[in-house]
């Protein structure tokens, strides 16, 4: 019973605070003219309530150095923002490692019930930050987009923000994708609102001239078309070895093609993609990758200072290249390294496989989707609340390779336990 009811808490928490992630605030006390701001410290106590009725339910703590890194960088941040009188985020020292922590904890000590609590902390992050976003867009929709597609106002408070920012909010939606046709045949009514869902989030994006979630559906698609091919390659499934081999042949025929075609602006695709807005920094030459490469050499320069008070020079476009300005270059090389830590346990989860494995379809192509924003984006350090879904993705994957470490030693000691028996 308690356990049902410290997950129904959480999932609401966790449904309010996504909903309207513009109302939480930390700097509330620090501005004028604010309404309808709620102190983030509530997201605080639910959380460390929480995690410390898991961790009882567990009963020890597994070592994590991903963890311990984390709690470092972060408590690094808080002291030089303290040092720096800027008190406002010296709470993001207990929010981010707190995310990271619940989501490890809250998916409890069965692999099975496991997979149970990380489909619905999915659907509960996914649906109400879908919601938030079409709010936020609809708001422009509302004035007929005579705002423009690049900033408009926020729908709960008015405040204006980039699109961007607005577009993160569909991201774990367009991550589905690829499970909702891979199991469409079994789940024909969920997969269908799916595909309704991102229909209708593409709509939006593309008429706000967005980029970043067309990309990530066909990301979607890749990544359970080769998590489904390793699972089930097999010597023996020659049908799944030639299905594999007319889709390599056709797609590779067809990129020729097709770079053919625009080269010589066959049907006019080179005119196309030109006047469209695709061309201005979008697919073939993004301009984020060269704002990143030149804020990376910037902090370079300036490894101990913030590069745009000092040189005047220009910010990057990535979550762990902005702290890298802001804080320093030590801060960078932590945050480095943990991100680094999640990829290799992401990996680790996607190359997984028993019973237990399927999850891995939904959670490995919404972390990969949604650390793609943050490495695309900045949002994760200007509103740093908005890496905390990302955290608690990874934490979740942590929490789920923990116990699938303990299952198979348990079903390693069951079989010495056989053979012992047998001798």
């Amino acid at each position: 019973m308690w356990d049902r009811l410290v997950f129904a808490i959480v999932s609401a928490t966790i449904v309010a605070f996504t909903l309207t992630h513009w109302i939480p605030d930390v700097a509330y006390r620090y501005e004028d003219g604010l309404f309808l701001i709620i102190d983030i410290k509530v997201v605080i106590w639910v959380a460390s309530i929480a995690s410390v009725y898991y961790l009882f339910r567990k009963g020890h703590i597994e070592f994590d150095f991903t963890l311990i890194l984390l709690c470092a960088a972060m408590l690094l941040v808080a002291v030089i923002d303290y040092h720096n009188e800027d008190y406002a985020p010296v709470k993001y020292a207990l929010v981010l490692p707190l995310s990271y922590i619940l989501g490890k904890l809250i998916i409890g000590t069965e692999q099975e019930n496991a997979n149970k609590k990380i489909l619905a902390i999915y659907i509960v992050m996914a649906v109400p930050m879908f919601i938030q976003s079409a709010l936020d867009f609809g708001v422009n929709w509302h004035y007929d987009w005579t705002l423009g597609t690049e900033k408009w106002m926020e729908f709960w408070t008015g405040e204006p923000e980039a699109r961007t920012t607005y577009e993160m909010g569909f991201v774990l939606t367009t991550s589905t994708l690829g499970v909702a046709i891979l199991r469409f045949k079994k789940h024909k009514v969920l997969s269908t609102l799916i595909f309704i869902a991102i229909a209708f989030s593409e709509f939006l994006i593309v008429h706000a001239e967005g980029r970043q979630n067309p990309v990530m559906m066909v990301v979607s698609i890749f990544l359970v078309m080769c998590m489904y091919v390793y699972d089930n390659w097999s010597p023996e499934n020659k049908k799944l070895k030639r299905t594999v081999f007319i889709i390599v042949a056709v797609g590779i025929i067809g990129l020729v093609a097709l770079i053919i075609m625009f080269a010589t602006n066959a049907f006019g695709l080179m005119d196309i993609y030109k006047n469209s807005y695709w061309s201005s920094g979008g697919f073939l030459k993004n301009e984020r990758l060269a704002i990143n490469w030149r804020g990376f050499k910037n902090m370079l320069k300036y490894p101990l200072e913030d590069y745009q008070k000092v040189a005047g020079l220009p910010r990057a476009h990535s979550l762990v290249l902005e702290y890298g300005r802001v804080y320093d270059i030590t801060i960078y090389v932590l945050i480095t390294l943990i991100r680094l830590s999640f990829v290799i346990q992401a990996v680790r989860f996607a190359l997984s496989k028993n019973k237990y494995s399927m999850i891995k379809y939904l959670l490995f192509p919404g972390f990969v989707c949604i650390n793609l924003y943050y490495t695309m984006e900045p949002n994760g350090y200007a509103h740093r609340y908005i890496w905390m879904p990302g955290l608690f993705i990874s934490g979740m994957i942590s929490g789920w390779l923990e116990l699938n470490k303990k299952q198979q030693v348990s079903l390693d000691e069951g079989s010495i336990a056989t053979k012992a028996k047998v001798v």
